[in-house]
């Protein structure tokens, strides 16, 4: 037995012995779902191991990644088979995609492209890509060894949800190189996340089709990469032969894709990491699936009581999910000692996250201080402390809220009960070290001019950015003399004027007087103890009376303002700008984003339908709310040529809906799509935070079930009352401008 094999073993023992504790104590969810969708996908199948035994061999198999992803040793994590090394060589020889899963050692799957790209190209140019959802980028550049690894073979990872992932991915193939993607991501930008359905193992799944979209488009093909384990233990790594999108076939290379992946997972389905997550793709289970036939209630496993809104129950035997206890999720603040806290305990989370933001007034000559905190603060000995907490991740970021500034610190760190207990005080505590630092030394003065210089090529990389310019541009001429108009970054001038005493000098303003909150997101918190911690470490006097409550909406505006710009960009940028009069705490903003989503935020809206997918007039297209604010914004990238017939078919679909074309299957489309939403997003650590804080500044509390009452509740009256409702407020253009002779 290799040495992968015996530690693989001891994991599985260790697991097995755990049943008994489990079946007293009740599961996490990051346990209960996996084991809740194995019995779901797998028991029309009528396979001969139980599901408990597939599942022990599942948290082991986790174990095994988990612990390649902090500490790898290639000392047992080589490929004991490589079967298909041709169709490799061939695929990286031609250009073309890897399409692969979380499957087997997939940590350790682009090994073997890493050794070819050294070894056996004689062009040391060829370049390869591993594309990665935003959260993986983050942590990932944090694993120094993996790092030195993709950099020493010029391996480079791209975010699935950049907006112009796509046409990266496009012409990546153009030129021949290759990338990596793994299917059951999930993740992506636009008709990155257009669904097709398919067959699973007995379900039906949702699949994006956004990469079959650009490999039928380049004619590059497609070669499915996966790691496995033989029967007698041995480590496989398998390329399969590639095979080409056949135009208008698009289905036909998904079904084809998933149906390799499917085989391989009915031999080991316990390697397959995503189990977890299964439930939230599938379209429709095995019609044997959750029948009430009559038999009596049967609890064989179930969540834990304690720490969780919503207790399930799970019957092996018949494929049973009962919902046993459930309590609506608040975004109610706590304030104690000055602070603002919000602590939400979910044992679905792997990490606990901790966040520490700050708001401020939107003012013109703090802007540039308050972005330069973001990086100043950080302290350059900082990864020697976050090695201490477990390997913690340390962020932090700047952006614009309403009429406020905000400023944020987050760390995640590692819960885990064989760890340190006190892993969430020790981190308040290194937070607080950093936000006192200042107050009690002053800022070194070389960093300060570093920052300094580093902020300026900040600005004007910004300001060269045609997305961020455009949407600058638009959004600051709809709330001309608003707070909400000045650039979060300041400007060159404001920068210009700056020196180590004003900066200190906005430091001390800017921590006296900013409005502060805590949210720490995660799996087991002692919510009495980490609330106790948050205000003894952090306590300040009562907020002042720089933040009144109020809508912060922005006021219609009798004229439409027209703007053209040039800003020296390849393709042309539209961007339409309504005043919708609704934000966060109106009873119409639920509606709103309904309307929303049949409107332009779905691929399936109408703006999507008729600008890209029936004309192609455009290459990407989003529509967005602002919460705040109150303003809908339209954003197209497009040819100069395009600008009118797009404005126009924008104009008419919002016409359209106002005099009441808009369907009851379009209505309950987006009805669906906004509780896919919600239900996502009261698991999003990021869109928790979001909710409370938008809910906190407007002084209106709301929670799940009232927003769920709502959405059940909407009907096509109150969608074309929203549409009715929406002005036009502005029309920018990028136009390229011809220099005078």
């Amino acid at each position: 037995m290799n040495k992968f094999s015996k530690q693989y073993e001891e994991f599985v023992s260790e697991e097995e012995m755990l049943r008994s504790y489990y079946k007293e104590h009740g599961l996490t969810t990051d346990q209960f779902f996996p084991l809740m969708n194995m019995v779901m996908e797998l028991s029309p199948l009528k396979i001969n191991e139980s599901y408990e035994k597939i599942w022990m061999k599942y948290l082991a198999h986790n174990r095994m990644i988990n612990r390649e992803r902090v500490n790898p040793n290639f000392e047992i994590d080589n490929y004991d088979e490589i079967i298909g090394e041709e169709y490799m060589m061939e695929t990286l020889n031609e250009g073309g995609a890897f399409l692969s899963w979380h499957f087997g050692d997939y940590r350790h799957n682009v090994d073997e492209i890493i050794k070819a790209l050294r070894f056996k190209f004689q062009n040391k140019n060829r370049k390869f890509y591993v594309v990665v959802d935003q959260e993986s980028f983050e942590s990932e550049g944090k694993l120094d060894l993996w790092e030195k690894i993709r950099e020493e073979a010029g391996v480079k990872l791209l975010v699935a949800e950049s907006n112009l992932i796509a046409i990266k991915l496009f012409y990546i193939l153009k030129e021949n190189d290759s990338f990596l993607l793994f299917l059951d991501g999930q993740a992506g930008f636009n008709e990155d996340n257009t669904d097709i359905r398919t067959n699973f193992l007995s379900s039906e799944i949702k699949v994006r089709s956004g990469i079959f979209r650009i490999l039928e488009r380049a004619k590059k093909k497609i070669c499915i990469l996966l790691t496995t384990l033989s029967e007698d233990g041995k480590k496989q790594i398998i390329f399969h032969k590639p095979f080409a999108v056949e135009p208008n076939k698009i289905d036909e290379a998904v079904n084809k894709a998933f149906s390799i992946f499917t085989s391989e997972l009915k031999k080991k389905p316990e390697l397959w990491r995503l189990w977890y997550r299964h439930d939230e793709q599938v379209v429709e289970w095995h019609p044997s699936v959750n029948i009430q036939d009559g038999k009596p209630i049967q609890i064989d496993w179930k969540t834990k009581s304690q720490n969780s809104s919503q207790i399930l129950g799970l019957d092996t035997n018949h494929a049973r999910l009962y919902e046993l206890e459930t309590e609506a999720l608040s975004f109610d603040i706590q304030r104690n000692s000055g602070i603002n806290f919000f602590v939400h305990t979910n044992d679905k989370y792997m990490n606990t996250i901790i966040r520490l933001t700050f708001l401020y007034p939107l003012r013109k000559e703090m802007a540039c201080s308050i972005s330069i905190f973001s990086e100043l603060l950080i302290p350059v000995n900082i990864q020697a402390k976050l090695d201490h907490l477990y390997g913690a991740i340390l962020k932090s970021n700047v952006s614009r809220k309403g009429d406020y500034h905000v400023l944020e610190f987050e760390m995640s760190i590692m819960q885990n009960n064989q760890l340190d207990s006190d892993l969430i005080s020790k981190s308040l505590k290194l937070l607080l070290e950093i936000i006192n630092s200042p107050l009690e030394k002053g800022f070194e003065y070389e960093r300060i001019e570093k920052e300094f210089t580093s902020h300026y090529y900040r600005i004007k990389e910004m300001n060269e950015n045609v997305e961020y310019a455009a949407q600058e541009i638009c959004l600051s001429t709809m709330t001309e003399g608003e707070p909400f108009s000045i650039p979060i970054y300041g400007d060159l001038d404001t920068l210009e004027e700056l020196n180590e005493e004003i900066l200190l000098q906005h430091y001390q303003e800017f921590i006296s007087s900013s409005k502060k909150y805590i949210h720490i997101i995660g799996p087991n918190i002692d919510e009495d103890k980490v609330q106790k911690d948050a205000c003894s470490y952090f306590q300040q006097e009562e907020e002042n009376n720089l933040y009144p409550h109020g809508d912060m909406l922005s006021p219609v505006h009798q004229e439409v303002k027209y703007i053209e710009q040039d800003l020296h960009a390849n393709q042309g940028r539209l961007l339409i700008g309504f005043k919708t009069g609704i934000n966060f705490s109106s009873l119409e903003y639920i509606p709103l984003l309904v309307f929303n989503t049949i409107f332009g935020n779905s691929p399936e809206s109408k703006l999507q339908t008729e600008i890209r997918h029936n004309r192609g007039m455009a290459y990407y297209l989003s529509s967005e709310i602002d919460d705040l604010k109150g303003i809908l914004l339209v954003h197209v990238a497009l040819q100069e040529e395009n600008y009118e017939t797009v404005t126009e078919i924008i104009l008419n679909e919002l016409n359209k809906i106002q005099d009441g074309q808009v369907s009851e299957e379009e209505i309950q489309t987006g009805i669906n799509a906004v509780k896919h939403y919600v239900k996502t997003g009261l698991e999003t650590p990021a869109i928790l935070i979001d909710i409370s804080l938008t809910g906190d500044l407007l002084d209106f509390q709301d929670d799940e079930e009232k927003v769920f009452s709502v959405l059940e509740n909407i009907s096509k009256r109150d969608i074309v009352d929203i549409a009715k409702k929406i002005t036009l407020d502005t029309v920018f253009k990028s136009v390229k401008k011809v220099a005078k002779i």
